[in-house]
Protein backbone atom coordinates (compact mmCIF):
# COMPACT_ATOMS: atom_id res chain seq x y z
CA UNK A 1 0.00 0.00 0.00
CA UNK A 2 2.65 2.29 0.71
CA UNK A 3 3.72 2.24 -3.32
CA UNK A 4 0.48 3.38 -3.95
CA UNK A 5 0.68 6.43 -2.35
CA UNK A 6 3.89 7.35 -4.47
CA UNK A 7 1.93 6.86 -7.66
CA UNK A 8 0.53 10.20 -7.94
CA UNK A 9 3.55 12.30 -7.06
CA UNK A 10 5.55 9.71 -9.98
CA UNK A 11 2.71 10.65 -12.26
CA UNK A 12 3.19 14.93 -11.74
CA UNK A 13 6.80 14.24 -11.80
CA UNK A 14 6.76 11.88 -14.90
CA UNK A 15 3.97 14.41 -16.65
CA UNK A 16 6.69 17.71 -15.89
CA UNK A 17 9.38 15.76 -17.47
CA UNK A 18 7.08 15.35 -20.69
CA UNK A 19 6.53 19.19 -20.62
CA UNK A 20 10.01 19.33 -20.39
CA UNK A 21 10.57 16.86 -23.19
CA UNK A 22 7.90 18.54 -25.61
CA UNK A 23 9.56 22.14 -24.86
CA UNK A 24 13.39 20.82 -25.99
CA UNK A 25 11.75 18.80 -28.74
CA UNK A 26 9.81 21.87 -30.29
CA UNK A 27 12.76 24.13 -29.58
CA UNK A 28 15.35 21.76 -31.36
CA UNK A 29 13.54 19.53 -34.00
CA UNK A 30 11.72 21.31 -36.28
CA UNK A 31 12.33 22.69 -40.51
CA UNK A 32 12.58 25.56 -41.83
CA UNK A 33 8.73 24.99 -42.17
CA UNK A 34 8.70 25.27 -38.59
CA UNK A 35 7.11 21.49 -38.38
CA UNK A 36 8.62 18.61 -36.53
CA UNK A 37 11.35 16.55 -37.90
CA UNK A 38 9.29 13.05 -37.94
CA UNK A 39 11.16 10.03 -35.91
CA UNK A 40 13.64 11.51 -33.81
CA UNK A 41 14.65 9.84 -30.68
CA UNK A 42 13.57 12.56 -28.63
CA UNK A 43 10.06 12.89 -30.25
CA UNK A 44 9.35 9.01 -29.59
CA UNK A 45 10.99 8.86 -25.88
CA UNK A 46 8.45 12.34 -25.32
CA UNK A 47 5.86 10.11 -27.01
CA UNK A 48 6.77 7.22 -24.83
CA UNK A 49 6.97 9.74 -21.47
CA UNK A 50 3.54 11.06 -22.32
CA UNK A 51 2.25 7.15 -22.27
CA UNK A 52 3.60 6.33 -19.17
CA UNK A 53 2.83 9.86 -17.01
CA UNK A 54 -0.82 8.77 -18.17
CA UNK A 55 -0.75 5.14 -16.99
CA UNK A 56 0.75 6.25 -14.19
CA UNK A 57 -1.83 9.06 -13.76
CA UNK A 58 -4.84 6.37 -13.94
CA UNK A 59 -3.10 3.93 -11.66
CA UNK A 60 -2.82 6.98 -9.30
CA UNK A 61 -6.52 7.80 -9.14
CA UNK A 62 -7.39 7.41 -5.76
CA UNK A 63 -10.63 5.10 -5.60
CA UNK A 64 -11.21 2.24 -3.84
CA UNK A 65 -15.06 0.32 -4.29
CA UNK A 66 -16.17 3.42 -6.44
CA UNK A 67 -15.19 6.23 -3.17
CA UNK A 68 -13.38 9.11 -3.70
CA UNK A 69 -9.76 8.85 -1.34
CA UNK A 70 -8.77 12.89 -0.77
CA UNK A 71 -4.92 13.43 -2.12
CA UNK A 72 -3.76 17.14 -2.67
CA UNK A 73 -1.02 15.63 -4.74
CA UNK A 74 -3.87 14.04 -7.24
CA UNK A 75 -5.86 17.31 -7.13
CA UNK A 76 -2.81 19.25 -8.12
CA UNK A 77 -1.65 17.10 -10.94
CA UNK A 78 -5.66 17.32 -12.44
CA UNK A 79 -5.13 21.33 -11.95
CA UNK A 80 -1.80 21.12 -13.72
CA UNK A 81 -3.33 19.00 -16.55
CA UNK A 82 -5.93 21.50 -16.87
CA UNK A 83 -3.93 24.75 -17.08
CA UNK A 84 -1.93 22.48 -19.45
CA UNK A 85 -4.40 21.51 -22.10
CA UNK A 86 -6.50 25.04 -21.21
CA UNK A 87 -3.02 26.77 -22.41
CA UNK A 88 -2.39 24.93 -25.20
CA UNK A 89 -5.77 25.49 -26.36
CA UNK A 90 -6.09 28.89 -26.16
CA UNK A 91 -2.68 29.47 -27.30
CA UNK A 92 -1.93 27.16 -30.11
CA UNK A 93 -4.73 26.69 -32.44
CA UNK A 94 -2.18 25.72 -35.09
CA UNK A 95 -3.07 25.83 -38.37
CA UNK A 96 -6.32 24.44 -38.30
CA UNK A 97 -8.83 25.45 -40.81
CA UNK A 98 -12.29 27.46 -39.16
CA UNK A 99 -14.34 24.92 -38.13
CA UNK A 100 -11.57 22.43 -36.75
CA UNK A 101 -9.31 25.26 -35.22
CA UNK A 102 -12.77 26.40 -33.79
CA UNK A 103 -13.12 22.98 -32.27
CA UNK A 104 -10.24 22.23 -30.97
CA UNK A 105 -10.48 25.37 -28.17
CA UNK A 106 -13.85 24.45 -27.03
CA UNK A 107 -12.93 20.67 -26.65
CA UNK A 108 -9.63 22.11 -24.98
CA UNK A 109 -11.70 24.27 -23.19
CA UNK A 110 -14.32 21.48 -21.69
CA UNK A 111 -11.65 18.79 -21.08
CA UNK A 112 -9.66 21.91 -18.83
CA UNK A 113 -13.02 22.51 -17.16
CA UNK A 114 -13.90 18.93 -16.23
CA UNK A 115 -10.41 18.30 -15.06
CA UNK A 116 -10.60 21.16 -12.50
CA UNK A 117 -14.04 19.89 -11.31
CA UNK A 118 -11.98 16.43 -11.36
CA UNK A 119 -9.73 18.06 -8.88
CA UNK A 120 -12.36 20.01 -6.77
CA UNK A 121 -14.20 15.95 -5.96
CA UNK A 122 -10.62 14.32 -5.23
CA UNK A 123 -9.10 17.09 -3.27
CA UNK A 124 -12.69 17.71 -1.26
CA UNK A 125 -13.97 13.35 -1.27
CA UNK A 126 -16.67 14.31 -3.43
CA UNK A 127 -18.52 12.35 -6.13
Amino acid sequence: MKQRNLLPLSALIMGLACLVGRRVLYATSVDGTGLLKPGTPLEWGTYLLSALALALWIAGSRRENGRIIPDSVTALGQISGAVGIGWTALRYPGEMPGVLGNLWKILGILSAGCLVCSAYCTKTGKK
